[in-house]
């Protein structure tokens, strides 16, 4: 489990993507109020032990998933009530634990739908709503994106009064296919080629120049998705749990965390990501680099 390995959790509460025809579970709630109780329990659940539950102390809790344009694979409602689910639930979820992390909208078209943006942090500021992180996603193949993305962000959560509001970039992933066409029927070699890619060389690099674009990002958290080797998404491992060229990318940025101090590090030539890492003034060091792969 998720928690037996230390790492910090994040609870999305909502419905999972359903990429069928037909929609069963990705619709707005008939109550908000009454959505917002059961969500309570959940909490109750998983951090205070109620029926028969645990004591994970689970502190970011996201309400909802990309709700402003993914053709309803994770919200079948419209802009408004997306806006109605949170102005509800987020100040009764607060109410029951106000040290608990409430946020959303984990945005998937962050900067291609900017009123959606501006319009929810509108709302919050205006009405002095719970907002504590805002989560936002993106599968591109291309770093330089991130950097952008992640400067967007920030500037609009400081220009509505959110300069204390975290910025958590919680999904993202290698991706240069169409959308529109990946899950059409008759498009399993087309999901192949995209997938085994992105646990090759190509993943691999992204990967590693994310990594390094990450330490310049105004960026709180960032999480790779993801790593369960039985799905497709998976970079880390092939679905035996084998290790992929992209797993020895974070396993060698995992090494960068063992020395003390960032090292300036740069090179001349185009499309080469570098960060470094130092221990002492002239002591040893380590570094990551990644050349962008067409």
């Amino acid at each position: 489990m998720v928690a037996d390995t230390g790492t910090r959790i994040l609870w999305r509460l909502g419905e999972s993507i359903e990429h069928t025809p037909t929609k069963y579970y990705v619709y707005p709630p008939e109550d908000y109020a009454k959505w917002a109780r059961i969500c309570i329990g959940i909490i109750r659940h998983y951090n205070r032990g109620w029926a028969d539950g645990f004591h994970y102390g689970i502190r970011y809790w996201e309400i909802w998933k990309e709700p402003e344009g993914g053709g309803g694979l994770m919200w079948n409602g419209t802009e408004e009530q997306y806006y109605d689910l949170y102005r509800v639930a987020a100040p009764i979820i607060k109410a029951f634990d106000p040290t608990l992390r409430i946020g959303g909208y984990a945005a998937a078209q962050v900067k291609a739908m900017p009123h959606f943006f501006e319009r929810f942090l509108g709302m919050c500021a205006e009405e002095r709503l719970p907002h504590d992180f805002f989560s936002w996603h993106s599968y591109n193949d291309d770093p330089d994106l991130v950097l952008e993305l992640s400067r967007y962000v920030r500037e609009g959560l400081d220009r509505h009064g959110f300069a204390e509001t975290e910025s958590r970039f919680n999904e993202w992933n290698f991706f240069d296919a169409r959308w529109e066409t990946l899950f059409l029927p008759g498009s399993e070699y087309y999901r192949r080629d995209l997938f085994e890619r992105a646990k090759g060389e190509q993943g691999a690099s992204y990967a590693a120049a994310v990594l390094a674009v990450l330490q310049d990002c105004p960026v709180d958290e960032a999480n790779y998705y993801d790593g369960q080797p039985s799905a497709m998404w998976c970079g880390l491992f092939d679905y035996y749990g084998v290790p992929t060229k992209t797993y020895y990318a974070f396993r060698q940025f995992n090494e960068l965390r063992h020395y003390a101090r960032r090292a300036e590090a740069t090179c001349s030539e185009d499309g080469v990501y570098v960060c470094a890492g130092v221990n002492g003034t002239f002591g040893e060091a380590a570094k990551l680099a990644a050349l962008r792969l067409p």
